[in-house]
């Protein structure tokens, strides 16, 4: 006994006494047979108990513990789908329920799955195996789980408590509208309406929603604004009837938010306010469910802004100084700057110049700040010819129109030909301070450089409005 543990480099005296007691039993059989033993002979049974000897006493040979690799692989999905352990355990013994009735022992918590990821458990027991390859739509060996034998295979759960239609089908597709050709074309058309989501699904639906943004900056609303509508109703029906982590859940929210956001601007551009601010509440409302600092902050900015184009400038003020209480989305450069500009621009139209001032000052000092980061997709916009518009609508607002005009003229300067809804924006703007000031050749000359590629009514109304001054 003694040679055969010191063949195998094991401690006389700290292995473990069951199996010394199994060995020497085996030995005394042997005895009533053989006058002669040799003890190499209880070498593959012993080597065969020492492969389960660290999951028995958590120890090596060596007296050392036992280190067993982390299953990266579980790791990996479990982080994809947006689980915490939490959620997991939980996804897992509601799966048990459903397939093979509530009678069945199914206790699962955080600790089991702890003990997967610490890879304790290799193999874990036959139900919770199927739980996961329900849950998480692949094989268990593709978790990183590592068979051991005859026991290796995944059962399908007995018949009769198989729900008699599961959900399969993740795909449905939006139609019937004029903004399907445009959907299509952005790759809006195709959102999951069934099965589980994971973050992978959120960051198509993120991707898409950026591209939609892209498309407002160049052409501002009409088209857009279908479209968000329409992708908001598929992202509805998504949270309705797929199943998903909480961690998900926010994410989805916020990817509603922006797109109520987008809805709103693409309706002000229509010089639809009504509707407008409806799609500004309805954005906030998502912000909030997904606890995002940066939609929350959004959606305050288009309130504000929505307030002061229909006049509610002590209301506008009122909301560019709670928005700015969201220390969390402050903590973005550009988000600060936008909040900051829409509190200068409250502060003058309210008739406070030395606030406005101090508030545009804010603006620009945080704006120094953006070089150290990029923009989220909706703020691309915020550049240097917005922050030239921004100083434009401060100064007029404040009534020095020699400024104002130098402000906005550098805007026009600034503007990137990708953006000619913007350049259009900042040319009406710099002709309405010049009708201002009385010099209508000026701003003959202004309107004559207007592109009339992107029809925006918002624009096109001020336009004819400053053509209607020149004329009268």
């Amino acid at each position: 006994m003694k040679w055969c543990l010191d063949h195998l480099g094991l401690p006389r005296n700290g292995f473990p006494t069951i199996f010394s007691e199994l060995l020497s039993n085996g030995a005394q059989q042997v005895r009533k047979q053989n006058t002669h033993i040799d003890c190499r002979t209880f070498l593959p049974t012993l080597g065969t108990l020492m492969s389960i000897v660290p999951r028995a006493v958590g120890r090596t040979g060596s007296g050392a513990p036992v280190t067993r690799a982390q299953n990266s692989q579980l790791i990996a999905v479990i982080s994809e789908f947006g689980f915490t352990h939490a959620d997991l355990a939980q996804k897992i013994s509601d799966v048990i329920t459903r397939y093979y009735g509530p009678q069945t022992p199914h206790t699962c918590d955080e600790r089991t799955i702890r003990r997967w990821v610490r890879g304790d458990v290799r193999w874990p027991t036959q139900r919770y195996l199927f739980a996961l390859e329900q849950i998480f739509r692949r094989p268990v060996r593709d978790m990183g789980f590592i068979p051991r034998g005859k026991s290796s295979s995944v059962p399908v759960p007995p018949a009769a408590a198989t729900p008699k239609e599961v959900p399969v089908h993740r795909r449905s597709f939006i139609s019937g509208s004029a903004a399907v050709t445009v959907a299509t074309t952005l790759g809006m058309s195709e959102v999951p309406q069934r099965g589980h989501i994971s973050m992978n699904d959120v960051a198509r639906v993120t991707s898409r929603i950026d591209t939609l943004n892209a498309r407002f900056l160049a052409t501002g609303g009409g088209s857009v604004v279908d479209v968000a509508t329409h992708h908001i109703n598929g992202l509805r029906r998504m949270l309705n009837g797929c199943t998903y982590s909480d961690r998900v859940g926010k994410a989805l929210h916020g990817a509603v938010s922006s797109l109520y956001s987008q809805a709103g601007w693409g309706a002000m551009d229509n010089n639809d306010s009504r509707r407008a601010g409806s799609l500004y509440r309805s954005a906030l409302n998502s912000a909030l469910l997904a606890d995002d600092p940066n939609a929350i902050a959004r959606s305050w900015d288009s309130l504000a802004m929505h307030a002061r184009k229909e006049g509610r400038q002590r209301e506008a003020l009122q909301i560019a100084q709670a928005s700015l209480d969201n220390r969390r989305a402050r903590n973005d450069p550009y988000v600060d700057t936008l909040l900051n500009s829409r509190l200068a621009i409250a502060h003058a139209l309210t008739g406070n110049e030395r606030k406005a001032v101090t508030s545009l000052t804010a603006a620009e000092s945080a704006y120094e700040r953006v070089h150290r980061t990029s923009p989220p997709a909706w703020l691309a916009f915020l550049n240097e010819a917005e922050m030239s518009g921004i100083g434009a609508l401060v100064h007029r607002a404040l009534g020095d129109y020699h400024r104002a005009a130098d402000s906005a003229a550098q805007a026009i300067t600034l503007a990137p030909s990708s953006m000619p809804r913007s350049k259009a924006y900042y040319t009406v703007l710099l002709a309405e301070i010049q009708v201002a000031q009385q010099e209508h050749e000026k701003a003959a000359a202004t309107i004559t450089t207007i592109d009339s590629g992107p029809t925006i009514h918002r624009i096109g109304a001020r336009l004819s409005r400053v053509k209607r001054a020149l004329s009268a």
